[in-house]
């Protein structure tokens, strides 16, 4: 949206543009910090009664990814407003982009990525690195804090685990994701460190 001047009580309208790569978008917008009840479209019409911000948050209708729009601010003097942007406020308002419809938010965003290709009894695995940094970089987009761990031994994934669940409080949003060998025991997954044995174990 752009900023603009309008006349006391005359109409104006704001218009948001987002296209996704993949499935809809939905928007939501927001006057001087406070959201704006059934203003969801890509066009936002009103009425000009004070001087006002507006900015729009568009998210994917799948849940995934989310963005905010430039702040507009619509001025009541008939001089031509300067475009302004989020500037410092921007990652205030990066924290109103995780928040959902029911009001919650995510206090943090973190997510543990493993790949295990070079294994010491068997075969190499030699997608594992692109796949990794693959997400590392989606999830880097999505505001997460990654961090990617390339061929751990038992001992190492054990302690990149403990170090992980620390950050599993309320209010955080978690990604675990291994990319690696590994075998199904009576419905239990179980994940190999690269130093595993290529014999059958005892589970």
């Amino acid at each position: 949206p752009r900023s603009r001047a309008v006349e006391k009580e005359k109409p104006f309208s704001l218009v948001c543009k987002a296209i996704a790569s993949s499935g809809g978008v939905s928007f939501q917008w927001y006057k001087d910090g406070h959201m704006l009840l059934k203003q969801q479209k890509e066009i936002l019409d009103g009425v000009a009664t004070v001087n006002s911000s507006y900015y729009c948050v568009v998210k994917r209708t799948n849940g995934y990814g989310c963005a905010l729009s430039e702040t507009a601010r619509v001025s009541m003097s008939l001089e031509q407003p300067v475009q302004t942007s989020m500037g410092n406020n921007r990652a205030q308002l990066a924290e109103r982009c995780y928040r959902t419809e029911e009001g919650h938010f995510a206090q943090e965003k973190v997510a543990l990525l493993i790949g295990n290709g070079h294994y010491n009894e068997m075969e190499y695995l030699e997608a594992i690195e692109s796949d990794i940094r693959n997400l590392h970089k989606t999830l880097t987009d999505l505001r997460f804090k990654v961090i990617s761990l390339l061929d751990l031994q038992y001992d190492e994934m054990m302690k990149a685990l403990d170090q992980f669940y620390k950050y599993l409080q309320s209010g955080v949003y978690a990604v675990f994701y291994f990319s690696g060998h590994g075998f199904n025991v009576n419905d239990i997954t179980y994940l190999m460190p690269t130093d595993a044995k290529k014999e059958p174990l005892n589970c």
